[in-house]
């Protein structure tokens, strides 16, 4: 658990933050995706393989952080299109992953859960409905798939 936390923390930034490529900014995404924070509902960001679903991703990651000044530690970013992540094969995968960082991270209140490309994770839907609806934490999730899947 402790190598895929390391290559978690790379790209996360919960340390010292690393400046990643945010590509075209898509002003009109990003604001009809922003309007639609602070609630329970999960944000869906869907389209075709190479569209720029990640980097709407990462620009609203830099949104949260610069414009509503949001910890980085309260920011959990997972991309399971990179290979490092390939032994994330289940919903118990991601949950137990989610509960490291909670326990190495420490974030304190809201967590903003990011899952990219989420459809690589047998039975996904489970812990997505179970972070969104936590009685008692707080999550707002969002996350992408590419529609070939």
């Amino acid at each position: 658990m402790e190598e895929l936390f390391k290559s978690l923390s790379a790209i996360n930034n919960w340390g010292t933050p690393l400046e990643s490529s945010l590509g075209y900014i898509r002003k009109k995404y990003l604001n009809n995706i922003t309007s639609a924070l602070d609630n329970k509902l999960i944000k869906v960001i869907v389209g075709q393989r190479r569209a720029g679903k990640s980097y709407i991703i990462r620009q609203l990651i830099s949104y949260l952080i610069k414009e509503k000044k949001t910890d980085r530690k309260n920011i959990f970013y997972l991309n399971m299109g990179l290979f490092e992540f390939k032994s994330i094969k289940s919903a118990r995968d991601l949950n137990e992953l989610i509960l490291y960082y909670k326990q190495k991270i420490q974030p304190i209140n809201k967590v903003y859960i990011f899952i990219d490309e989420v459809q690589n994770i047998e039975e996904w839907e489970k812990i997505i409905v179970s972070l969104a609806q936590h009685p008692i934490e707080k999550y707002e999730v969002f996350i992408s798939g590419s529609n070939s899947h």
